[in-house]
């Protein structure tokens, strides 16, 4: 059988060099994350605070003020499955890892910008 491999033509080197900048967007906008929830909102774990906030509805889930945490935790979750796949398939030819750390940034921004919105709301 044939190798097909040879035919795969391996991302250009700029490519592969701002996946790394990609894997540490990621990881600085989760900090941010962390500072933000820690410095603005300030969580206090007896007070209650919107954690949810719909249009329609309104504020439609509420909880201690330690659960803001979960924002970040979740994308730090996320952003550890990307990388741990991303070692897995770390291959110069292979485009899904370009895929996986910008999906990883982008999931990391979406947070953030959450983040900033339910401050607006408490």
């Amino acid at each position: 059988m044939p190798d097909t491999t040879e035919h795969i033509t391996p991302l250009p080197k700029q490519v592969t060099d701002s996946i790394l900048f990609l894997w540490i967007g990621s990881f600085v906008a989760i900090i941010i994350t962390f500072i933000v929830i820690f410095f603005k909102i300030n969580p206090n774990p007896d007070s209650t605070y919107a954690l949810h906030y719909t249009v329609l509805v309104g504020v439609d889930l509420l909880g201690k003020g330690t659960d803001f945490y979960k924002i970040p935790m979740v994308g730090l979750i996320i952003i550890a499955v990307n990388y741990g796949v991303y070692r897995l398939l770390r291959s110069p030819r292979n485009i899904l890892s370009l895929f996986l750390a910008l999906s990883s940034l982008l999931v990391s921004v979406i947070l953030l910008i959450a983040t900033f919105f339910l401050i607006r709301v408490n």
